[in-house]
């Protein structure tokens, strides 16, 4: 369905999903790939997907698109599980990543 509805956004972020992987030296063999998901969230100030659970299975590259200019704020986090030397005890945090132009 997004296919039809929205066809030139969905060939921008599949462009989108070819040239990081070639940034980032993945080597992902994007020529048959395919959108599986897209979703639509709205965030408000303050507004975060606090689901420690929440992951994309299945997903061989994950997209996520900030419709507002930089200037307006917001921060893109994963939660990222980081195992500590002592004992194997696993410590969970955020990663903060960058919002790109592209």
């Amino acid at each position: 369905r997004f296919r039809h509805l929205f066809p030139r956004l969905r060939e921008r972020i599949l462009k989108l999903a070819r040239r990081a992987n070639m940034h980032e030296k993945w080597g992902l063999d994007l020529s048959a790939v395919a959108v599986r998901v897209a979703e639509y969230h709205d965030y408000l100030k303050g507004g975060a997907l606090l689901d420690l659970n929440h992951y994309d299975r299945g997903s061989l590259v994950t997209v996520d698109i900030m419709l507002d200019p930089a200037e307006c704020g917001g921060v893109f986090e994963t939660v990222c599980e980081c195992t500590t030397q002592s004992a194997n005890s696993a410590t969970i945090t955020t990663m903060a990543h960058e919002m790109k132009v592209g």
